[in-house]
């Protein structure tokens, strides 16, 4: 597992590094890690190598910025798990996040220490499943595997379904959508209509009638799957907007 810290501050990237060491050694989980000082490098090392499961990156950067890089990662596929570290407290500016798949956020001096723990130990669990699971689809000529991490939602009309994941989509043959969402149990999705099963950190804004998600598709929202929804963004955490 490779874990990442973008930040142009020398003195903040030594203290991100010692913290994430020490909370992966209390917690018993394997992880590598390596400093970049500006986002250039960074896409340097993950174009050329493409081995970064998770990513600490400051928004304000020397050059390039954090948003700009993530853009740019999620542009070359990158299917990992994206936390912005930032001294930014107003939330529109960190709501420009979803358009690029953030988990969380970390703003510097203000989060707390176990809610720091809790985004780390999640962001790394998340990417070590995205990493191990996968799930087929097979359409009359041809089949895709898919890693469950990249998809970012599911629709289904009648019996023709199609999955949406890392900038693309397969379409395919289904008798209903219980089977795919048995197969995607445990892994962060739930049925927002009788057609769409959608990823809870895809989703950006919720109302009774439809959502948005981070990519700005509005889908619809089944009155009945509302209150579900609701509750489930609130266990997620992260930024929503719930109305």
């Amino acid at each position: 597992m490779k874990i990442a810290i973008c930040d142009s501050n020398s003195r903040d990237r030594e203290a991100y590094l010692a913290l994430f060491v020490s909370l992966a050694e209390i917690h018993k989980r394997d992880a590598e890690f390596d400093l970049y000082a500006t986002c250039e490098e960074m896409l340097f090392h993950y174009e050329d190598k493409k081995d970064i499961d998770v990513l600490f990156l400051e928004v304000r950067m020397n050059g390039m910025s954090g948003f700009a890089a993530a853009n740019r990662l999620r542009q070359l596929n990158f299917a990992g798990e994206i936390i912005f570290l930032t001294g930014i407290r107003d939330l529109p500016s960190l709501l420009a996040g979803y358009d690029v798949d953030a988990m969380h956020y970390i703003i510097k001096g203000e989060t707390h220490m176990g809610k720091i723990e809790e985004i780390f130990i999640r962001a790394k669990d998340a990417a070590e499943r995205s990493k191990q699971r996968h799930i087929m689809f097979t359409s009359r000529n041809e089949w895709i595997n898919v890693p469950v991490g990249s998809i970012r939602y599911v629709e289904i009309y009648q019996r023709l379904a199609k999955v949406y994941y890392a900038g693309e989509s397969f379409e395919f043959y289904c008798n209903s959508l219980v089977s795919i969402k048995e197969q995607l149990t445990g892994a962060g999705f739930i049925q927002t209509h009788r057609s769409f099963l959608v990823a809870l950190k895809e989703i950006e804004r919720l109302t009774a009638a439809t959502l948005v998600t981070r990519n700005q598709q509005e889908l619809p929202v089944g009155k009945t799957y509302y209150p579900q929804i609701k509750e489930a963004l609130k266990q997620f955490g992260g930024i929503h907007t719930i109305e």
